[in-house]
């Protein structure tokens, strides 16, 4: 561009090379696809959706088994699309890439719908901003429920290692920390590890990248190792070392493709040769190569170098066999090889702290001789149930992970020298004392917390014993499905096979392990009609959980008047201090079985009588009239309930006129109460009405001062009337 004065002069030169970036900025906006089934869409900040919905419907088709899954995980994600909106990574691609990988490799994993969706929310909390507002906890719980926002929490929470003010924590208080957020919830854990395993191999566009390696290869590897994973440590551990010894790195992993090029064929035919000597079952033969990082700790503890690597320093061949039994089959097969008996290593009647079970053995390259150690093999040799516990560890246990990861945790703090302070030993142990172990009828043992009910068995069998169970049987005996099982019990569940049964919210009580609370959620939002399960409305959710709310009441004399409860100041301060906005949003979680509502309640009573402790100057009298069959004992029944719920009767105020009314003796007792005044007086009317209603004999029940009251009673009694 040129000037003449003060007037900018637009050369021909300048005008082509400006159209070109022109039409490359457009080209570049516009899609390269469309479809009636995936229409472009592009938000407000340019981006396209058509790829992004595109890998959201591949998750949920490998992850999700029902409709209530299919919409979480698309609630979620859109929900993470509005967060991260506009946002970019320091790697200038949208954000969103980053929590849609994480929950890519959590589906891969074969975790479920909440931990997907949970990891697509995962950076909200921190990082999101809808409607210029941060996004919160209680924001994630109210559009996704409850256990999505505390596995979020759990992930932020987690994240918070290493930076924090002050002194830096050692490698063990940050271990510590994972592991006890992972006995609580293992899917909190399991998707930080998804997380940091993205944020490593996408490490060259961040900042402090030897420290997040240090952290990556000395804590987050080690719990990895914990839960058995081994293809996630194995991938942790060579992407940790490229950044803090890069040369190293670069200089073994050239060696060993030297040595893989070279051996290659010779490997794969004696891997061959084993592999037709078993026999036609089906079988498989897999050859593996070392990592980086696992070759130079090779290298260290063998006392060699670069240069004195071989074969057996690279290649390990895994056998994998249909059973149990078959492995030691293959064994005998594989020792027509010259080999080492002290080599050998029993690892299936021994497991590994891990969980890991395989028989390890050592033969000699055929040709030669075991007396040099760079010319053995290894050769490990598993059934397919240990061939998928050695890729994915505790995961592969299904719905059993919550049970096998205390003893897995315990077990590896054992081995583990300076892993855990004594305290989280401590702990640990503790909450393991208190396991039972019970029995199926096939002689199986299986291990629950203490307290664990039947329901909790029947969820550990499978999800169809859980939905469908009809009668249980404890030592042979019938029990309910509430009953407490006891270390030693046998334990028996029968399911209904026309399928008439089906979950209720009494369950929710009863229940103590995530996974059996987790089927309850899914559960409470369908219904069974004539065989078929049919999903509920909200309003029926709504219904049911009024109901249940209402009959929990009782025990407080608080029944017949959930709504009104609800509606009283009180209350309403009580359910916002616990992250709950309405008396509507109250009831929706109960129907939904989010909330424990004898906890809740029993939570709230303390608070009540605390308010009403807290107002003992401020009482007034209210004056009663009660109406009843002439007998002993009537008033004492009546004061000893209203001294129960700290309302006073005033026995000097008692005045009683009996009468004959056809056969009947009768009475007309007037008393006065007192009662405090404020935020607590409404629910005390209720109460005494209720009180007094269910004492038996009373016919009815007036207030006879106190306009606010005498309304306000006699308008829900006349509401009850018309029921």
């Amino acid at each position: 561009m040129m000037k003449v004065g003060t007037y900018p002069i637009v050369i021909r030169a300048d005008l082509r090379r400006w159209r070109a970036l022109d039409r490359a900025q457009i080209c570049s906006r516009l899609p390269s696809f469309s479809s009636k089934a995936m229409p472009i869409q592009v938000g407000e900040d340019g981006l396209v959706r058509a790829p992004y919905f595109d890998r959201i419907e591949n998750i949920i088709s490998r992850t999700c088994k029902t409709d209530i899954d299919r919409e979480l995980v698309r609630a979620a994600f859109s929900y993470a699309w509005v967060g991260h909106g506009g946002q970019k990574r320091k790697s200038g691609e949208p954000y969103l890439e980053h929590p849609l990988t994480v929950a890519e490799i959590v589906s891969e994993w074969g975790l479920g719908a909440e931990e997907v969706a949970a990891a697509l929310c995962h950076d909200l909390i921190e990082d999101g901003e809808i409607g210029y507002q941060k996004v919160t906890r209680e924001n994630i719980g109210e559009k996704l429920g409850s256990r999505i926002a505390e596995l979020v929490d759990g992930m932020t929470e987690l994240g918070k290692e290493p930076g924090f003010k002050g002194t830096k924590p050692s490698d063990v208080e940050i271990t510590n920390k994972l592991l006890i957020s992972g006995s609580k919830d293992l899917g909190s854990i399991i998707d930080k590890l998804a997380d940091r395993l993205h944020n490593m191999r996408t490490l060259k566009w961040a900042k402090n990248q030897k420290e997040k390696a240090e952290s990556t290869l000395y804590v987050y590897r080690r719990i990895a190792d914990a839960l058995g994973m081994w293809e996630l440590k194995r991938e942790y551990e060579d992407l940790s070392f490229q950044w803090l010894n890069p040369e190293l790195y670069r200089k073994i992993e050239e060696k060993r493709q030297q040595i893989v090029e070279e051996s290659r064929q010779r490997i794969e035919d004696i891997a061959k040769s084993i592999k037709n000597k078993y026999g036609t079952d089906p079988h498989e033969a897999i050859l593996e190569i070392r990592g980086i990082y696992e070759i130079c700790e090779r290298m260290d503890s063998r006392k060699i170098s670069l240069d004195q690597l071989s074969p057996s320093d690279v290649w390990r061949i895994n056998f994998v066999v249909p059973r149990r039994q078959d492995c030691y089959r293959m064994l005998s097969i594989v020792h027509e090889y010259t080999h080492d008996p002290k080599e050998f290593e029993d690892n299936i009647s021994n497991e590994r702290p891990n969980g890991h079970q395989f028989l390890q053995t050592y033969v000699a390259i055929p040709g030669r001789s075991l007396d040099k150690p760079s010319l053995r093999l290894l050769v490990q040799i598993r059934d397919k149930k240990m061939q998928e516990n050695y890729r994915i560890g505790v995961l592969s246990n299904g719905g059993e992970t919550e049970a096998v990861w205390l003893d897995i945790l315990l077990r590896y703090i054992k081995g583990e020298k300076g892993l855990a302070t004594s305290a989280l030993y401590d702990k640990l142990a503790e909450v393991s004392a208190h396991m039972i172990t019970v029995t199926t009828l096939t002689g199986k043992q299986l291990r629950f917390p203490y307290g664990s009910t039947v329901l909790d068995f029947a969820r550990r069998i499978n999800r169809k014993v859980f939905l469908f169970a009809a009668t249980a049987l404890v030592n042979g005996q019938p029990v309910d499905f509430f009953c407490e099982l006891e270390n030693g019990n046998s334990v028996f569940i029968e399911i209904d096979k026309e399928r008439r049964s089906w979950p209720t919210l009494e369950w929710r009580e009863w229940i103590r392990g995530a996974d059996a609370l987790k089927t309850l959620r899914r559960a409470l939002l369908f219904k069974m009609v004539n065989g078929k399960v049919i999903r509920k409305t909200g309003r029926e959710i709504f219904d049911s959980a009024r109901k249940y709310f209402e009959e929990k009441l009782r025990k407080h004399y608080l029944h017949l008047h959930a709504i009104r409860l609800l509606e009283t100041e009180l209350f309403k301060e009580f359910l916002m201090g616990k992250g709950i906005k309405s008396g509507e949003d109250f009831l929706d979680k109960i129907g939904r079985g989010e909330i424990d509502v004898s906890d809740l309640l029993k939570k709230f009573m303390e608070g009540y009588h605390e308010e009403i402790k807290k107002q003992i100057n401020g009482r007034r009298l209210l004056r009663l009239k009660v109406t009843a069959e002439d007998r002993v004992g009537l008033l004492g029944s009546i004061s000893a309930l209203l001294g129960s719920e700290d309302i006073n009767l005033n026995l000097d105020t008692v005045h009683t006129r009996r009468y004959r009314e056809g056969e009947l003796n009768m009475a007309e007792i007037v008393f006065n109460v007192e009662v405090v005044e404020g935020k607590a007086s409404v629910i005390q009317a209720l109460q005494i009405d209720n009180i007094i209603m269910t004492t038996d004999g009373v016919r009815n029940v007036a207030t006879l001062s106190s306009e606010e009251v005498i309304s306000f009673i006699f308008q829900c009694m006349e509401e009850e009337r018309l029921k």
